[in-house]
């Protein structure tokens, strides 16, 4: 079932993440062209960004037949690096920085200082990773 009130927020949070890392207004600056385009405060821009970046989205959807194998490729994989890959990677590179040294006593400290649960995470992502590649090597996607 295709939860349809998540889609806006969805596009929202696409928009925004896409405008601050790939750097579209810099190209449209050194184009000088369609400048409108980069005065996003404005709801208008805003709206019209949403409905670029959702071209694509729509047009993969209306010439793909079969979306739940879709589904399985985006939730499986990019689910996966989203949750598991990413967060892991950030939390150990920044434990390897050792933020007390320069910054004192963290009184918020977690409780689950230890590496060990960054490498259960990835273990952990690990087997989901495999899980879907053995459903889609068993014809299973989707449904």
């Amino acid at each position: 079932m295709l939860n349809v009130a998540a889609v806006p927020i969805l596009n929202i949070t696409l928009r925004n993440n896409l405008l601050d890392v790939i750097p579209v207004k810099r190209w449209i600056r050194k184009a000088n062209c369609c400048l409108c385009l980069l005065q996003d405060q404005k709801n208008s821009v805003k709206g019209a960004w949403s409905i670029i970046l959702t071209i694509p989205v729509i047009s993969i959807v209306l010439f793909y037949r079969d979306v739940s194998t879709l589904v399985t490729y985006t939730g499986g994989f990019c689910g996966a690096f989203i949750l598991f890959f990413i967060p892991c990677t950030l939390v150990w590179f920044a434990r390897r920085a050792n933020p007390e040294a320069l910054y004192g006593k963290n009184p918020n400290k977690s409780p689950f200082a230890s590496n060990a649960w960054v490498y259960l995470c990835f273990v952990w992502g690990i087997i989901v990773i495999v899980s879907v590649i053995i459903k889609i090597a068993s014809g299973e996607t989707g449904e």
